[in-house]
């Protein structure tokens, strides 16, 4: 037995032994798991910040800032000035988001609770005012009172105990929202970090691969991680483009259409259009219940309002995303279909935003190594449609 053999068997014995004490301690290995994620979330949060402000950042430096210099200084202080920008842009959007709806949301809670109470307030008295008009005895109203004192007693005694439990979950919150501070300002660093460093990040990684595997091995995982780089870039920027025009036409036609609220809700429709697929119909449940409840005499508004959108997705479907998106992700629908299904199920709404740009790269990585073997067979067949 030669040498390459026995470290093939070497290799395979040790996987085996791995595979077997991961087997046999699961629980172990996925408490271990999740205590390393919470360790590292600030981390991994960071490189996702960085990475959706990686294109606003390029296109500032790249196409705004346009002087050169002929040292390190001109372009230390072109890095900067484009990463001030960057997050500048980012928190102006966030900021412009909640004046437009944070003012609309409060008056749509305080009118619909408004509403209901005074419903229900009217019902009570007029309930009470017409006790005599049953001719009830003495005794009978006396039941009846007492039945409402022990209820007001009930309420009180819920009240309390709402209370008691309310105080701890205050503390509970701050500790928590202390918590997310230090977070947020870790995740602030590290996406930073990313941001300044991304370029030198690549260089050290290709380094390490060349250094330490096979030339055609390292070369295939740079290709690997720039297929993947495409395909979420294309992802992000695609999806943000379509949602931001889908809900400028939302805006439009419900402030032409005079449907109440017209701010809120296209920020509602274009935030879960972001979603692929399922996202349009999340936001039209919650954006066809605050059109109904701004005017609850009025249901047909509801129902115009249930066509508009339907109309709207139409559009959007049929010309704005083939357009806007189209075959930036390289995935066919079905497969959308399937990935945000499988995702959908398996992780929630997180598994349907990162699991059609991840079926993206499968796809398109076993379409190339479906070419490269056909080819190698000398089998022609019109691969395009595979």
């Amino acid at each position: 037995m030669n040498k390459n053999k026995i470290r093939e068997n070497i290799i395979v014995a040790t996987y085996a032994i791995l595979l077997f004490l991961v087997l046999t301690n699961l629980s172990a290995v996925n408490d271990m798991s999740v205590t390393v994620l919470k360790l590292l979330n600030p981390i991994i949060y960071g490189f996702i910040f960085a990475y959706i402000l990686k294109g606003p950042y390029n296109f500032i430096r790249d196409k705004v800032i346009r002087f050169k210099g002929d040292n390190s200084y001109f372009d230390n202080l072109k890095q900067a000035i484009s990463l001030i920008l960057a997050y500048i842009v980012f928190i102006g959007v966030i900021i412009l988001l909640i004046i437009a709806v944070v003012p609309q949301l409060w008056s749509s809670v305080n009118s619909f609770i408004l509403e209901i109470s005074t419903i229900e307030f009217d019902k009570i008295i007029e309930g009470l005012k017409n006790l005599n008009a049953f001719n009830l005895s003495g005794e009978e109203l006396a039941n009846i009172w007492k039945e409402i004192e022990a209820g007001l007693k009930e309420l009180v005694t819920i009240l309390t105990n709402l209370i008691s439990r309310i105080i701890p979950a205050i503390m509970n919150f701050l500790v928590g929202f202390t918590s997310s501070i230090t977070n947020s300002a870790l995740v602030f660093v590290f996406s930073l970090y990313f941001l300044l460093s991304k370029e030198k990040l690549v260089i050290q990684t290709k380094k390490l691969f060349f250094a330490f595997l096979p030339q055609k091995i390292a070369t295939y995982l740079i290709h690997v991680g720039n297929v993947i780089d495409g395909a979420f870039s294309n992802f992000i920027t695609g999806q943000i483009t379509e949602a931001f025009i889908l809900g400028t036409l939302s805006f439009i036609g419900m402030t032409i259409l005079n449907f109440p609220y017209a701010i809120l809700v296209s920020i509602i429709l274009g935030a879960t259009n972001i979603i692929p697929v399922v996202g349009p119909i999340f936001g039209a449940i919650p954006a066809t219940f605050i059109v109904f409840m701004a005017e609850t005499s009025n249901p047909m508004q509801a129902v115009w309002f249930i066509l508009f959108i339907i109309v709207l997705q139409q559009i959007d479907g049929n010309i704005i995303y083939p357009r806007v998106v189209g075959g930036s992700i390289g995935l066919p629908g079905l497969w959308v279909m399937i990935t945000i299904l499988i995702g959908g199920s398996l992780f929630g709404v997180m598994g349907m935003l990162i699991g059609v740009p991840t079926a993206a790269v499968i796809y398109r990585l076993l379409k190339e190594i479906t070419e490269k073997k056909l080819k190698e067979k000398n089998i022609m067949l019109n691969i395009q449609d595979i």
